[in-house]
């Protein structure tokens, strides 16, 4: 069961974050992970100068609750489901309705109009590169352990997302248990939504 945190306790570090170091990789050596290091991992991760600042304000809370997860571990849960909303909050002020009709668009349907509008598109996530190259090695290695060469038809990522982005909301937003993840996986939402955002006003 998750407690309320005690108020002599308040500011200290959740203690489930002393299961996470640093290691340097020239040296090999480890080190305690600090608040200043759960800091470093939102470097990078700025929204563009043109992105409202509704949406501005949307995201810097999501990035805050990571922060504060620091202090209160299950704050990371929370990152998920808000992170895509800022995502759709963002789809919504871009692709106003013009019916003058209250806006009932949900996630999906407002993501699969930007990618046929060309609002979001592959090249426009500069870290899929980047996972697409962290693949590869374990690609390699699987072609010399069964000894074939196993070539895939890659689906596009914007498709991907269509599929899996909307359900993903809706599995943190309706929960049928009380689920705990960790820092990593809090900030992969977050980052994701500044690359789509970013893409919607470029």
């Amino acid at each position: 069961m998750e407690p309320i945190k005690p108020r002599d306790q308040f500011l200290e570090a959740d203690p489930r974050m002393t299961g996470f170091v640093m290691v340097d990789t020239t040296t090999g050596v480890i080190r305690d992970m600090t608040v200043d290091d759960h800091y470093g991992y939102l470097q990078g991760l700025d929204l563009n100068a043109a992105v409202p600042e509704s949406v501005v304000s949307y995201l810097n809370i999501v990035k805050n609750l990571y922060l504060y997860g620091w202090l209160c571990y299950p704050f990371f849960t929370v990152c998920q489901t808000h992170a895509a909303m800022a995502v759709e909050l963002a789809l919504r002020l871009r692709m106003p309705l013009t019916t003058g009709k209250e806006d009932r668009r949900t996630l999906r349907p407002l993501l699969e109009a930007a990618i046929a509008n060309n609002l979001i598109r592959d090249a426009g996530f500069p870290s899929l590169v980047e996972k697409q190259a962290e693949a590869e090695p374990m690609e390699e290695e699987s072609d010399r352990a069964t000894g074939h060469t196993i070539v895939i038809q890659p689906t596009p990522y914007v498709e991907l997302l269509l599929e899996f982005l909307p359900k993903l909301r809706n599995h943190f937003a309706h929960p049928h248990d009380s689920w705990i993840i960790t820092p990593a996986m809090a900030l992969e939402p977050i980052r994701l939504a500044v690359e789509i955002i970013n893409q919607l006003w470029t």
